[in-house]
């Protein structure tokens, strides 16, 4: 099994299906409309693979809190 930090749209992209099993109803264009409005605000996702499966996914921000 391998971590990846997925960056990049169309790496997000490539992993849709994982996401429909947490949100069955999620159209592919709604969920690229959210990830461009998300991912200029530092958000990215970690993926786990196993081989070339993906098996994992998990979302997150990076920012600076005071």
């Amino acid at each position: 099994m391998k971590t990846v930090e997925l960056t990049t749209i169309e790496e997000m992209l490539e992993q849709f299906e994982i996401i429909r099993h947490l949100y069955p109803n999620i159209s592919g264009e709604k969920y690229q409309n959210y990830l461009e409005a998300m991912i200029p605000h530092n958000y990215t996702q970690i993926a786990i693979f196993d081989e070339e499966k993906c098996v994992g996914l998990t979302g997150l921000w990076y920012g600076i809190k005071l």
